[in-house]
């Protein structure tokens, strides 16, 4: 696994090594990403279900400022926090081992980017999203990326606009935004 994009382009990245988490493709992330060209717009990224923290840190490379990353197990924060000092970029990492839910439910942070990727089939996406409004962790101009497995119906609050899916294989890569009626 690596990195696809920007000023750590081509750096490994170690995978976790256990079926806890998934690794996301290449081709996916690279799609993601170019979705949301320039990615500097979106400073302030959280990465839920972070894993290896291969997403965060791409949006890193491509221009995020900071990264909050959440990940409860621990094999997989071990691999994150590894993935963090091997590329020196812990001065923009917040590293946290703790469930995502209950993250959103305490914090009053705001993200322009919120990626929300668990192992296919394990979370209620549904009421992690109304705890994302409720709370507004997503900034005004910020932006949802959900990935699931192309079979899972994403249902989402009606205060949130699906802008764009792709289907990429096992996963849909859905895409987020406040609707103009949110408030």
């Amino acid at each position: 696994m690596r990195v696809i994009a920007g000023v750590l382009r081509h750096r490994r990245l170690k995978e976790v090594p256990s079926d806890v988490t998934k690794s996301t493709k290449d081709r996916v992330k690279e799609s993601m990403f170019n979705a949301l060209t320039p990615c500097a717009q979106y400073g302030h990224v959280l990465d839920l279900f972070a894993g290896s923290g291969a997403l965060g840190i791409e949006a890193l490379s491509r221009g995020s400022k900071q990264v909050v990353f959440i990940e409860k197990n621990l094999e997989p924060f071990r691999v994150l926090k590894d993935n963090i000092k091997t590329l020196n970029i812990e001065t923009h990492c917040v590293c946290l081992q703790q469930d995502a839910l209950h993250y959103i439910a305490n914090t009053n942070n705001r993200f322009d980017l919120i990626i929300i990727d668990p192992p296919y089939g394990t979370i209620d996406l549904t009421h992690l999203l109304a705890c994302i409004v409720n709370k507004k962790t997503l900034d005004t101009h910020g932006r949802i990326i959900v990935l699931t497995d192309n079979k899972t119906a994403l249902i989402y609050p009606e205060m949130l606009s699906l802008i764009k899916q792709k289907s990429m294989g096992l996963t849909l890569v859905s895409h987020i935004e406040w609707s103009d009626n949110h408030g």
